[in-house]
């Protein structure tokens, strides 16, 4: 079959070149260009009659005593209709209209062929494509419907999820108008759009029939003529046989992201429109046409359970996709308000803060890191959490300048402001004595850090402290005569002359933001029937307070303090001032490697070089004593 097939689409592919660039050639003649369509409509004919014949020959003949779902004997079948599936989804609904076009072309004389085929082939507008795009979704996945719905009960075929869901989807488009059918069936988890989830899919093909007033109840009167309508009753009972299909799937393969998803999603979608709730968001709830469907009940007991053990599995799967997912699930407010007790609103968003940060950490995408930062700006996570993030994408490519930025940009300075003992005692022994006057090292997060409480260094800190902190070698000795003659020198005017309001302090966190050890923990907030949660008064006003699609404004990597960067023209006393400042947050302001690289740049200052200047400004701005630190390498010395 792939052979043959290979072959025929090879010709197609031929013949729909040479159409395509005879419509683009001004001295085309109209002749020449139905000609060429006639033998675009030839191929595509004898490849659909060629995917039938091989559908028909292809079904088994089942030797005595075998049984009917052997899969050996059902594998050519498959086949078969996986690659009828393919080449539907892939454009043989071309034929549909290119045969429409002919026919009319035949019914008028040759001038107002010539004319219409300028028209058609040179100057068709943007919304005639639009529309002709359209109605070949439409026609495809009505067509994949028409063809499989056969093999719905077909026992052998049982095993073979893929062609499974895609006769769910088809279930689906086939009962809905060309515009929605487009929205479910764009692609998903391809990581180029933020809206490509099946809950994103069916959320906004939902949207899209509400918004257009082609979702209506069952005797009402239908306004917008320019599609046929769709009755709620009806698509919830289309809805229900797809999550049948969809359940199935992901029963014979647990494991795959696809099949969960689009089986929890289509379960959303029947609560949704059973709820009789505005899907837009657009409609006034005092205004709305459509009624709360007899279903509801049983349907939101259903999403319940499909919401418990979807999360369960992404948990024993600990798989970022599987939490892009979950996240992508609590993002659907009107689905979750639905399903929600009120009063624990907190508990939900702490949920979606944990799927969002497992999923960034293990993915590591720009998406998931704008989502984190989003986060913590609205103060959902921690500051560790964010951090955490971003260390890793350090550790995945350590060469990329622009993550260390990123990483510093979020540590913010070393110092913070001088808690109460620091300021009466003058300086105290902790680290203090590192800093800028008025800075001192957050005692607070120290004694966390020392009773063994999780922050974003706990497991990196020794990796990170070999592999990546190494001091440059210098040659010229550093004798006490030579530290007096830096620190007398002219030079200590670029730490010197700093206006305090530049310094930067360290970021902190938000106290009131934690993320939960296991997200079975935050499950408190979902509709539970046998609890006695039977209460249908659900106020949709509180869908504001629930989690939401919001990336961050913010970018780490040209963050205000990170802009005098440009003035250090060496890449590598760039790099090396980025690492310092990791370091004092990482191993300690009195690290070795933090000491001896602010040696080392003083000894480059020294001799005149700017980069080396401009980093011992740059490393003072972000809060260290570049004084302190010569200094006790006199005293070392003496």
């Amino acid at each position: 079959i792939a052979a043959t097939l290979s072959y025929f689409l090879d010709q197609l592919s031929l013949v729909k070149k040479r159409y395509d660039n005879l419509q683009l050639m001004p001295s085309s003649s109209s002749e020449c260009i139905r000609v060429a369509e006639r033998d675009v409509r030839k191929w595509h004919q004898i490849i659909s009659s060629y995917l039938s014949t091989v559908k028909i020959e292809s079904k088994p003949t089942l030797p005595v005593f075998v049984k009917a779902d052997t899969i050996q004997y059902q594998l050519p079948l498959f086949k078969a209709i996986a690659a009828q599936h393919s080449y539907v989804a892939n454009g043989s609904c071309l034929e549909l209209i290119s045969t429409k076009q002919e026919e009319k072309g035949e019914s008028d004389s040759d001038s107002d062929i010539e004319s219409e085929q300028k028209l058609s082939h040179k100057k068709v507008s943007q919304e005639d494509l639009k529309r002709n795009e359209l109605l070949q979704i439409d026609h495809a996945g009505k067509e994949i419907f028409q063809n499989t719905r056969g093999h719905v009960n077909n026992e052998g075929l049982a095993v073979f999820t893929p062609i499974r869901l895609t006769i769910g989807i088809s279930t689906i488009t086939e009962f809905l108008p060309p515009s929605a059918t487009e929205i479910i069936s764009r692609q998903t988890y391809s990581g180029m759009k933020a809206d490509e989830t099946p809950f994103d899919l069916v959320r906004l093909m939902l949207a899209h029939l509400d918004e257009r007033g082609s979702l209506v109840s069952t005797g009402s009167i239908w306004i917008n003529k320019s599609e046929r309508p769709v009755v709620d009753e009806s698509l919830t009972d289309v809805m229900r046989v797809a999550i049948s299909i969809f359940r199935h799937c992901k029963e014979l393969e647990p494991r795959n992201l696809q099949y969960w998803s689009w089986y929890v999603a289509a379960v959303f979608g029947r609560l949704c429109i059973a709820s009789g709730t505005s899907l837009s968001g657009k409609t006034n709830e005092s205004e709305r046409k459509r009624q709360r469907l007899p279903c509801f009940s049983e349907a939101r007991v259903e999403a319940s359970c499909a919401v418990d053990e979807f999360i369960q599995c992404a948990k024993n799967e600990n798989c970022p996709m599987f939490f892009f997912a979950v996240t992508s699930m609590l993002e659907w407010k009107r689905a979750m308000i639905l399903l929600h007790r009120h009063a624990l609103f907190s508990t939900v968003n702490r949920l979606h803060a944990y799927t969002t940060y497992q999923w960034a950490v293990k993915c590591c995408s720009k998406m998931s890191l704008e989502r984190v930062q989003s986060l913590y700006d609205n103060k959902k996570i921690p500051l560790d959490a964010l951090l955490d993030v971003l260390a890793v994408l350090v550790e995945q490519n350590a060469c990329d300048m622009n993550r260390w930025s990123s990483l510093v940009a979020a540590l913010g300075g070393v110092g913070t402001a001088a808690e109460e003992k620091c300021n009466s005692l003058g300086k105290c022994s902790d680290g203090c004595n590192a800093l800028q006057k008025g800075l001192c090292v957050n005692h607070a997060i120290q004694q966390e850090r020392n009773e063994d409480v999780w922050w974003w260094g706990k497991s990196r800190a020794s990796d990170w402290e070999s592999a990546f902190f190494v001091t440059p070698r210098s040659n010229t000795s550093t004798s006490q005569d030579f530290i007096r003659g830096v620190l007398d020198s002219n030079l200590s005017a670029h730490w010197k002359s700093l206006d305090r309001r530049q310094v930067i302090t360290a970021r902190t966190s938000h106290q009131e933001a934690s993320l939960p050890d296991d997200p079975q923990d935050c499950m408190d907030w979902l509709f539970d029937e046998e609890e006695g949660d039977n209460d249908f008064d659900i106020d949709l006003s509180y869908e504001q307070l629930l989690p939401g699609k919001h990336a961050s404004n913010t970018n780490l990597t040209s963050d205000d303090h990170l802009d005098t960067l440009s003035k250090i023209t060496d890449k590598h006393m760039r790099a090396l001032c980025l690492k310092v400042i990791v370091a004092c947050h990482l191993l300690g302001v009195w690290h070795p490697f933090v000491s001896n690289s602010i040696l080392w740049l003083s000894v480059k200052a020294h001799a005149s070089n700017s980069s080396a200047c401009e980093s011992l400004h740059w490393l003072a701005i972000h809060g260290l004593d570049i004084q302190a630190y010569i200094q006790k390498r006199e005293s070392t010395e003496v």
